[in-house]
């Protein structure tokens, strides 16, 4: 099956590589790679170390959904990462964006996304951490919430080499 059917697929379903983070739990067939890679993030805390998963890619990129809220992904320059949160018309998400120019933003084209879901491709373009973050208007006067309300996963982008 090709990327571009199996994107589509897993938007249609809502369905998104289930990960293991940082080892809390088994990795699925064809997730995650199992086991912690450690890095060491770019910039003033340099001495940070940070626990993260390196994902499976596929055609050289990965999906995260609102479900890996949290995570830190290990990755190397020239990945890509697609980001699919699911949520409703009145409760949408912002649409995700990178805290640095370490992660770019990239058109897609590839796919019409279903009513609820917002998306974002990005490109790791040079060594660095950097987060991918998204926020989703508050429960209103109903106050019926269900979900998250914030999104941020973390990469630490190696040099590719």
């Amino acid at each position: 099956m090709n990327i571009v059917l199996k994107m589509v697929l897993l938007v249609a379903t809502g369905a998104g590589l289930m990960t293991a983070g940082c080892g809390t739990s088994p990795a699925p067939p064809g997730g995650i790679a199992t086991g912690h890679v450690t890095g060491r993030s770019a910039g003033p805390a340099a001495a940070t170390v940070l626990a993260c998963v390196t994902p499976v890619l596929e055609s050289g990129s990965f999906s995260v959904t609102e479900r890996d809220n949290g995570r830190t992904y290990c990755v190397t320059t020239g990945s890509s990462v697609y980001v699919f949160l699911h949520g409703t018309l009145a409760r949408g998400w912002d649409p995700p964006r990178a805290t640095s120019a370490d992660l770019a933003a990239r058109p897609s084209g590839m796919f019409s996304l279903p009513v609820g879901v917002t998306a974002g491709l990005f490109l790791a373009v040079r060594p660095g951490t950097v987060s991918l973050i998204s926020a989703r208007a508050g429960c209103g006067s109903a106050g019926h919430c269900t979900g998250p309300s914030g999104f941020r996963i973390r990469l630490v982008i190696r040099a590719q080499g």
